[in-house]
């Protein structure tokens, strides 16, 4: 959280106050005091009130971006609001114990050589009004410009540095059937040798870019996932990528372990992601994978039709046009 949002009412509430106690007020210290909170007090308000309203849309978002962003949200509106709270009502007090009640305003050596460059450009726009307009529009009317070339994806991907690689087998596979095919898994990944006479070094590796590759079949330990014996996953840390081969991306890379395991092990899924985001998205909408479409209906049978007709179109969108 910028630690400045929250301190500006403070700041701006004590300047305008200690602007009061100097030369410029009149009355007694209570008077100048409320006169300089009663000044600035309704417009800090007014200005966090729009910051708030601008958290709004995250309030809105539903899925992972929800739970990810709704508690900074909060976080945040809870911390500008107390701020304004603060400013308007404990500010105030203290200034009145702790400060003198007659004060000398002096402007340091910065402040007197920011004057005197703001004060000619400040004399200079308001001598030519529609100048400065005119001067003053041209980001406004870049940042309009600009617009179209954002992005339109709210949460960008985050690079985590692993791959998370989920095999989904028939779902009436037995125990010791799924462990024996792990070894032959984990060698794929590792970019071991088809040999087994030949020992599997860092040399003859050929995807040296991941670390060690760590594997789990079934369900979790904690019970909380209702994934059978026909599920397989593997956690592979990934060298920093300036030490990776030349030409060797990370997308090369998750092709070309796609292409190997599904040429081993014809008829199982393998998903590819990362450790973090794989687990965020199974908590929060139980999806097993980044891509997902979910069939509801009362008929079963009609829900299968459906989602078989799905598999077809995605997988001729995957090999080209549909």
């Amino acid at each position: 959280m910028d630690f400045g949002i929250v301190v500006d009412s403070t700041v701006i509430m004590m300047e305008n106050m200690f602007r009061h106690l100097g030369h410029h007020g009149r009355g007694s210290m209570r008077q100048r005091i409320l006169a300089a909170a009663r000044e600035v007090g309704a417009p800090m308000s007014f200005s966090t009130l729009i910051i708030g309203v601008a958290f709004l849309p995250l309030f809105t978002l539903t899925g992972v971006p929800g739970a990810i962003f709704a508690p900074m949200a909060r976080t945040y509106a809870f911390a500008i609001g107390g701020a304004i709270l603060l400013a308007l009502t404990l500010t105030p007090v203290l200034t009145r114990k702790f400060l003198p009640e007659n004060l000398e305003e002096k402007e340091n050596f910065l402040m007197r050589v920011l004057y005197r460059l703001y004060d000619p450009l400040f004399a200079l726009a308001m001598r030519w009004p529609k100048q400065a307009i005119a001067v003053g529009a041209i980001p406004i009317i870049a940042c309009v410009l600009l617009f179209p070339l954002l992005g339109r994806e709210f949460m960008p991907k985050l690079e985590e540095g692993n791959i998370w690689i989920r095999a989904t087998l028939p779902m009436s596979i037995s125990l010791e059937k799924s462990s024996s095919l792990v070894p032959r898994m984990r060698d794929i990944l590792r970019g071991c040798p088809r040999d087994k006479a030949v020992a599997c070094t860092e040399e003859n590796r050929t995807h040296k870019e991941i670390v060690h590759v760590v594997s789990q079949v079934g369900r979790p330990d904690d019970g909380t996932d209702v994934s059978g014996f026909f599920n397989i996953e593997f956690f592979c840390p990934l060298k920093p990528f300036d030490e990776w081969t030349k030409g060797v991306t990370k997308d090369s890379l998750t092709d070309v372990l796609q292409e190997e395991l599904s040429a081993e092990f014809p008829g199982a899924i393998f998903g590819f992601s990362q450790y973090i985001n794989d687990n965020v998205e199974e908590a929060v909408a139980g999806v097993k994978g980044e891509n997902s479409i979910k069939v509801f209906g009362p008929s079963v049978e009609e829900n299968e039709r459906i989602a078989g007709d799905i598999v077809k179109v995605m997988s001729r969108s995957a090999s080209g046009p549909a």
